[in-house]
């Protein structure tokens, strides 16, 4: 992981859940997968931005593949849960962040 670039990280990172989903073998969840990926990706740049995040979202990712490789499936799919709930708060604290400083810069004007 230490060689990877932040862009390196952000591509893998958002394939992994592609691929994860196409391992269903539903082309539908895959594209919905593929779909929503895509929707949220300025959203999951500024998390792919924080090294610490990387390294959070890495493990994860290696965590949940190795619990689809072992076939558990229910602690696979508590993994995902849990991976998608942290995810969604990083990137809603990415967002209040960015919010926060763009709106100190006088980017975000009230009015």
């Amino acid at each position: 992981m230490s060689d990877f670039t932040p862009d390196d990280w952000f591509e893998a990172g958002l394939d992994v859940h592609v691929q994860l989903a196409a391992l269903s073998g539903n082309r539908f969840l895959r594209d919905a997968v593929q779909d929503a990926v895509n929707r949220t990706i300025r959203a999951r740049w500024l998390v792919a931005s924080s090294p610490e995040a990387r390294a959070i979202a890495h493990r994860e990712h290696n965590d949940i593949i190795a619990l689809v490789r072992q076939r558990k499936t229910e602690e696979a799919a508590a993994a995902i849960r849990r991976h998608a709930r942290d995810v969604r708060g990083q990137i809603l604290q990415a967002l209040e962040d960015s919010r926060r400083l763009f709106g100190a810069r006088g980017f975000v004007e009230g009015g």
